[in-house]
């Protein structure tokens, strides 16, 4: 069955109503009834939950109802109410019998009856679900087939080229059950040599089952592992080691600095590899010394940073720390405005490496260069870089050379050059750069962000959802109606010859979520199509790429803190790409990817109390995340770059870059920016900040750019 798509959701992007639902849900069309709707698509699960039960009965008993009810019962932890809700309900709805068959499965993985339930999701091509499938018939003793899901879990993982961590993990979890000590072991030691950050808390068990390891493998797994959350279990484990191998006191001390290191306690880090350094045989000591001098320059101790470099560079005789002391000292003299001083020792690094370059050193010292009175030098070695850089880095680099011309005193040069960069890198960082540059010497007339776009009418494209994605849409079960879409896109798209992209971006469309939608952009639009002004039949291009999921929850948090509107959506974009359900490595979840403890803050400042779990959810993730980011905005006078760069890598390591130095132009003040990471976060979110800008409203709604840096603000316990 296919059917018409549904209206817009009340949160999705182009602000049309809810869909009428009288033809599934007769009398849902009061507020109170609806509003589990909205809650669902928020992913409020437990909310959701809350009021369907407090429907009365006989509603309960309409087949879209039980659905879902059986699916926020599934996600809020009630299974065996999922289960009973969901029975034999994909017979009543047949269009989403497969939804159904799942969600019943992971509730009954739950609470039984296991062995069915491990059965159909074995059957699944997810991960997560294969994994839940071993923990099924883990629960019901079949601890074979627990094995044999295990297996095909490690093959997916592989397949997808994910980490597989919690497969051996839970792997080890049954074998040891079962008696193979041979495998439980196997794949803890797996955990301790490929992923130790994530082995710490698994030492105990090895130890238990006889596994043994050197000292040397266990003091990696504590430093790796380490982090603020656990350092304290950290110190724990490195006192009692210390009982049973007190001669090796000092490399346990070296342990627990670069435990503190990793969880960013740096001034004590400074202060405990001081000690370690003292204590141990010339090497590690040297070790010790050069990992002190990276936490005095992360706790904004600059001077003392350069200090401890240049010391171990001039070290007789060199240690194997010697050279990276050099990269490091010329990295943090560049950082302090020393600028001649970093040129010859970003020369004298790359004088002693004897393979290719090394192209951060050669771009800080073109930095150097430009600094210290050679702009000419400075420009040819920006040119030089830019021929193996990608196109976006390229043009950051070329605007770079216009810097270099003018301060060569080459004007008609650098104007040429940004002339270029806002023609051809229209709405990026560079290009925005590149403007603030002409404005600055006061070129008129000064170019337009953007050439208006050309004139022309779009042909209609006459899309529909097939029937079990309309059916999921319409009752907020966006997530799930996305995966639907997913799975279907290749026959949905051969609909539409000539126009299968924008067809699926505007089937993707009709949702909230926005991750699919963006991909199927990202793919399909050429950068080329990007750097010029879409026209009424190509605006679906920037749409897709530029997705705007959750629109009026971001408005209404961008009014609430009086924000530069498309900010919001410009970090949400390269935090998460849109993926609710993003976790990273270190632990950040949801669209604004944040961290538990600056949640837990953030939260606490604003008002907002909440429970761990919820972080996750999209309306608390969003409030959360914007609260923070207008924070970090007022804090730094509205600048939407070092705000960016402030969110991406700390207001701690913001303060030392603007205190640092006396660097007050903006674009020299993010190329000087230590971390490469961090300056392309920069450039990602400012070029999406203006790309959401321009879709809202055309050229007058583009943010002007500016050169000024902000002077840093007093740092004070508020700073997180």
């Amino acid at each position: 069955m296919v059917v018409a798509a549904p209206a817009a959701s009340p949160l999705s992007s182009n602000g049309t109503s809810v869909p009428d639902l009288s033809m599934i849900l007769p009398g849902a069309d009061t507020p109170a009834e609806s509003d589990w709707r909205r809650r669902l698509q928020l992913r409020d699960w437990a909310g959701a939950y809350a009021i369907l039960t407090s429907l009365p009965g006989e509603r309960l008993q309409e087949p879209a109802l039980r659905l879902v009810l059986g699916i926020a019962a599934s996600e809020s932890g009630h299974h065996a109410e999922a289960v009973k809700a969901l029975e034999a309900l994909e017979e009543k709805l047949p269009d989403v019998a497969e939804e159904i068959l799942l969600v019943r499965a992971r509730s009954s993985a739950v609470t039984g009856p296991f062995a069915p339930a491990g059965a159909s999701l074995m059957g699944s091509k997810r991960l997560e679900d294969v994994l839940e499938a071993a923990r099924a018939f883990q629960r019901g003793g079949d601890l074979e087939g627990a094995r044999r899901a295990c297996d095909r879990a490690l093959v997916l993982a592989d397949r997808a080229k994910r980490s597989q961590d919690r497969v051996r993990l839970l792997r080890s979890e049954v074998a040891e059950v079962a008696g193979d000590r041979a495998t439980a072991l196997a794949d803890l030691r797996w955990l301790v040599k490929e992923r130790p950050e994530v082995a710490g808390p698994q030492l105990a068990r090895l130890q238990s089952l006889g596994g043994t390891l050197t000292l040397d493998e266990r003091l990696t797994v504590l430093e790796k592992s380490a982090s603020r959350e656990r350092l304290d279990e950290t110190r724990a484990a490195l006192d009692e080691l210390r009982k049973h191998h007190p001669s090796d006191g000092a490399r346990l001390t070296f342990t627990w600095g670069k435990a503190q290191l990793q969880a960013r306690h740096f001034k004590d880090a400074v202060t405990t590899l001081d000690e370690a350094a003292r204590a141990l045989s010339a090497p590690l000591a040297a070790e010790a010394r050069f990992h002190a001098a990276r936490a005095a320059a992360r706790a904004g101790m600059e001077l003392e940073a350069a200090t401890r470099f240049a010391k171990l560079a001039e070290a007789k005789p060199p240690t194997a720390w010697s050279g990276k002391a050099v990269l490091r000292l010329a990295e943090t003299e560049s950082l302090l405005g020393r600028h001649r001083e970093a040129a010859k020792n970003f020369t004298r690094f790359l004088g002693a490496k004897k393979k290719l370059p090394d192209e951060g050193a050669t771009y800080g010292r073109a930095l150097a260069w430009l600094g210290s009175g050679h702009a000419k030098e400075a420009k040819a070695a920006l040119a030089d870089l830019r021929k193996r850089a990608s196109p976006k880095q390229a043009a950051v680099l070329r605007e770079l050379e216009g810097v270099a011309a003018e301060t060569a005193g080459e004007r008609a040069d650098a104007v040429a050059i940004w002339l270029e960069i806002v023609r051809t890198e229209p709405l990026t960082w560079a290009g925005w750069m590149a403007s603030a540059r002409l404005a600055s010497i006061g070129h008129t007339p000064l170019p337009p962000p953007i050439d208006p776009p050309p004139s022309g009418d779009a042909k209609p494209l006459d899309v529909v959802l097939p029937g079990g994605a309309a059916l999921l849409a319409s009752l907020g079960l966006d997530g799930l109606a996305e995966a639907r879409l997913t799975r279907e896109e290749d026959t949905l798209a051969s609909a539409h010859g000539g126009r299968e992209s924008e067809a699926l971006c505007a089937m993707h469309e009709r949702l909230t979520t926005d991750r699919r939608r963006m991909q199927i952009g990202e793919r399909a639009v050429k950068r080329e199509a990007l750097m010029r002004p879409p026209s009424d039949a190509d605006r679906w291009t920037w749409r897709c790429v530029y997705p705007d999921g959750y629109a009026e929850l971001v408005r209404e948090e961008e009014q609430r803190h009086g924000l530069v509107p498309g900010i919001v959506h410009g970090v949400m974009r390269q935090e998460s790409a849109f993926d609710v359900g993003a976790l990273s490595p270190v632990g950040a979840r949801g669209l604004m990817q944040l961290m538990p403890t600056t949640a837990e803050r953030v939260a606490l400042e604003a008002g907002l109390p909440i429970r761990p779990e919820d972080v996750a959810r999209p309306d608390v993730n969003v409030r959360l995340g914007t609260h923070y980011l207008a924070k970090l905005l007022k804090q730094y006078g509205g600048n939407a770059a070092v705000a960016a760069a402030a969110y991406n890598a700390g207001p701690h390591a913001v303060h030392s870059w603007l205190t640092a130095r006396s660097e007050q132009a903006l674009d020299l003040w993010v190329a000087r920016i230590p971390f490469r990471e961090t300056r392309s976060y920069v450039a990602a979110v400012v070029g999406n900040m203006l790309r959401y800008q321009y879709l809202a409203g055309g050229i007058p709604a583009v943010s002007g750019p500016g050169l000024l840096v902000p002077a840093a603000p007093p740092l004070d316990g508020d700073a997180y």
